[in-house]
Parts: C-alpha cells; sequence; structure tokens
C-alpha cells in the first residue's frame, strides 16, 4: 500500500460484515454466527484492476456458535484461512474470494 501514488494507483479500506451464514456437516445445516471482513484494496485508477491485500492471519473474525451434528456438540467459529484475492468493483458491485475454515471445540 506504500507504493500507491494518489493519482494513478489509490488506496482504500474494505469492510464487509454478515450478520449470518450456515455451516452444514454431514446432513445437519447449522446457522452460523456474525463475521467481519476487512482488507486495503489497491485500485488501479488507469486500468481498473484491484488488488486485496490483507493480514494472512486476521482479515476475517467471526462469532462463535453451538453446533449440533451426529449428537455431537461442538463450538464453531469461522476464520481467515488466507489473504482475500479476485477482489473486484467492476460490475458495480464489490465481490472478492476470501478463503476460510471452521475450528471446532
Amino acid at each position: 500500500m506504500l507504493a500507491t501514488d494518489g493519482v494513478n494507483l489509490l488506496t482504500s479500506c474494505v469492510a464487509s460484515n454478515s450478520t449470518h451464514g450456515s455451516i452444514t456437516i454431514g446432513t445437519t445445516n447449522s446457522l452460523t454466527g456474525n463475521s467481519n471482513l476487512q482488507f486495503g484494496a489497491v485500485a488501479g485508477f488507469n486500468t481498473g484492476v484491484f488488488t486485496a491485500v490483507g493480514s494472512a492471519s486476521g482479515a476475517l473474525v467471526g462469532d462463535p456458535v453451538q453446533v449440533t451434528a451426529g449428537g455431537i456438540t461442538v463450538i464453531a467459529t469461522v476464520e481467515s484461512a488466507g489473504v482475500p484475492s479476485d477482489f473486484d468493483l467492476s460490475a458495480g458491485s464489490a465481490s472478492r474470494s476470501s478463503p476460510c475454515r471452521s475450528r471446532f471445540t
């Protein structure tokens, strides 16, 4: 992000919040908790190319939820599994890929 010049390359902060989602374990589907994704973006003003810049360990945080599958109850938490990529604003709305994993305790 330090390589941006404010003219040809612009920086911005991107935040996305989801109040719920779902997780399927076997045939059991459960709701997930609130999740929040934050990362930086570098935009090529002349090229229209966007590059996501984020922390591999902390771009995504999620609230833990209780999940029961196969008679076993665990706490499931969604968390980052890498840096967001494929960020695109050209379609009129933001799209991106965010690798994530579920931690069970």
